[in-house]
C-alpha cells in the first residue's frame, strides 16, 4: 500500500471519528473529561460589528457548524485590553447575546460553545470602541449687519478620524436647506447672507465611519442701525454757584447735551467744583455748541466747538475758540469703559489674532503677549451689539487649534453682557472670562 492511500485512509477514519463526536453518537460522553479548544470550524459565531462607537449595543450571534444545535449551549465573555474576563451569560440556550461596552478601547469577545461531548468549542473576536463623535464647530457671530458676512468654522473630535464637513443654511421658516459648502475637508467659509432675516446655519462633520454630527446655529442678520455717542465735557465753577454755565446749540437735532451736573471738587482753595456735560451724538451732520460762563462781575465768557458728527455718529471737534482757559480749552472726551480678555498659549509654536465685528461698539486697544499668554484689552464705545472672535493658530497658519466667540450687548451705560459664547478651546478648560476696568 502506498503512503498516499494510507494519508487517505487515515483521514477517513479521523473524519468519521469528528463526525461521531460532532452527531452525539454515544461514546462514553459520560465519563469523558471536559475538554475545551479553540475552533472556527465548529464555533462559527460573530458579532453585529466589531467597530462601534461608546454608548452603542454589540449583538454576538452564537453559530455552529457540524454540531447538534439543539443539544449545546452558549456561554458569553468578553474582556478590556490587558483585564480579566466579564461573563455576561453562561450555559444558556439562548443564541444571542447583547452587550454595550463601557469604555473606550480594544476589546476581545469570547463564544463558548458547549456540545454534548463535554467539548467546548471556543471562538475569540475583537470589538473596537471608539469614542464619540462630537461637534464642535462655531460661527463668528450671532447677529450681522446686512450685507456683512459671517465666519464659520468646522471643528470635530471622537469618532474614527479623517473627518469631512459640510455648511447649510435657511431662512428660519423655510423647510429646505440650501448647501452653502458639501463635504470636504475644507473646515473654514464665510458667508454673506442676501437679505436680512433670522437664518439657521448647520454645520456637518462627518468621519471616515460615515457618522455624521450636526450642529445648529441662530444668525441674525440686521439692517444697519447706529446708536449715539456720548461724550463728556468738563468745565469749572464756583462752588457757591456752580451752575453759571449755560450751553446752546446750533441743531438740536445732530447733538443733544445733559444739564450739568457736579462731578467732583476743581480747587478747595478756590472754592471751585468740576461740572460735567453729556452730549449725545443723534444723526450725522454739521453744527456748534457753545458754553457761556456768567461771572459775579458781571462779565461773560463763552467757548464755541464747531463739531462734525459721521455717519456711524462719531463726533470730531474741528475746531473751537473761547476767551475762557484760553491756554486749555475743555475738550469733549468720549465716554468709554475698557476691559480684557487673556487666552492661553498652547505651545511656542501657536499664536492669537482678534477680530471685532462692529468696531464702532467696541475696538482693540492693545495687546500684550505674555510668556504663556496674550492679554487683549478692549475699549466699549458706545451702545450696540457687537462680536469678539479670538482665534488660535499654528505659525504656518495652516492648523486652527482654538475659536473662541463672545457674542456681547453694550446697553445705554456701556454695560457688557454676555449674550452668549462658544467655541472649542484648550481641552477641560472654561472660556476665559472677562476683565473689567
Amino acid at each position: 500500500m502506498t503512503k498516499q492511500r494510507m494519508l487517505t485512509r487515515f483521514s477517513t477514519v479521523l473524519m468519521c471519528v469528528v463526525m461521531m463526536f460532532a452527531f452525539g453518537v454515544n461514546v462514553n460522553a459520560a465519563t469523558k473529561p471536559l475538554t475545551e479548544i479553540t475552533s472556527t470550524v465548529f464555533n462559527k459565531s460573530v458579532v453585529s460589528s466589531n467597530e462601534v462607537y461608546l454608548g452603542e449595543s454589540v449583538t454576538i450571534f452564537a453559530k455552529t457548524s457540524m454540531l447538534n444545535a439543539q443539544k449545546c449551549k452558549y456561554a458569553y465573555l468578553a474582556k478590556y485590553e490587558n483585564t480579566t474576563w466579564t461573563t455576561m451569560a453562561d450555559k444558556t440556550t439562548v443564541n444571542t447575546c447583547t452587550w454595550t461596552p463601557k469604555s473606550v478601547g480594544k476589546y476581545t469577545v469570547c463564544v463558548k460553545v458547549y456540545s454534548s461531548l463535554n467539548i467546548i468549542y471556543k471562538k475569540f473576536m475583537t470589538v473596537n470602541v471608539l469614542p464619540k463623535l462630537e461637534n464642535e464647530s462655531v460661527i463668528g457671530a450671532s447677529y450681522i449687519n446686512e450685507g456683512g458676512s459671517v465666519a464659520m468654522s468646522a471643528c470635530a473630535k471622537g469618532g474614527k478620524p479623517s473627518y469631512q464637513y459640510a455648511f447649510y443654511s435657511k431662512k428660519e421658516d423655510a423647510s429646505d436647506w440650501n448647501v452653502l459648502s458639501k463635504y470636504s475637508s475644507v473646515d473654514t467659509m464665510s458667508w454673506m447672507p442676501s437679505e436680512a432675516g433670522v437664518y439657521d446655519v448647520c454645520i456637518k462633520v462627518k468621519d471616515s465611519k460615515e457618522e455624521v454630527s450636526k450642529k445648529y446655529f441662530k444668525l441674525n442678520v440686521v439692517r444697519p442701525s447706529v446708536t449715539p455717542a456720548e461724550y463728556t465735557l468738563i468745565v469749572s465753577a464756583p462752588m457757591s454757584a456752580p451752575y453759571q454755565w449755560d450751553c446752546e446749540l446750533e441743531d438740536e437735532d445732530i447733538l443733544s447735551v445733559s444739564e450739568p451736573t457736579v462731578v467732583g471738587e476743581c480747587d478747595v482753595l478756590h472754592a471751585s467744583v468740576a461740572l460735567e456735560y453729556r452730549i449725545k451724538t443723534l444723526r450725522a451732520g454739521m453744527t456748534s455748541m457753545t458754553l457761556t460762563y456768567h461771572s459775579y462781575s458781571g462779565n461773560n465768557y463763552a467757548v464755541k466747538y464747531q463739531i462734525t458728527v459721521d455717519r456711524s455718529l462719531n463726533a470730531e471737534v474741528v475746531s473751537s475758540d473761547g476767551e475762557y482757559f484760553t491756554d486749555n480749552i475743555p475738550e469733549p472726551k468720549r465716554v468709554t469703559k475698557e476691559f480684557s480678555v487673556t487666552v492661553e498659549n498652547k505651545d511656542d509654536e501657536s499664536r492669537w489674532s482678534c477680530i471685532v465685528t462692529d468696531p464702532n461698539v467696541t475696538e482693540v486697544i492693545s495687546t500684550e503677549t505674555l510668556d504663556e499668554a496674550a492679554r487683549y484689552t478692549y475699549s466699549v464705545l458706545r451702545p450696540g451689539r457687537t462680536a469678539i472672535n479670538l482665534l488660535c493658530k499654528s505659525r504656518s497658519g495652516t492648523v486652527t487649534d482654538y475659536y473662541l466667540v463672545y457674542n456681547l450687548l453694550i446697553d445705554e451705560d456701556l454695560n457688557i453682557t454676555v449674550e452668549s459664547s462658544d467655541g472649542y478651546y484648550i481641552e477641560e478648560s472654561d472660556l476665559p472670562p472677562f476683565v473689567y476696568y
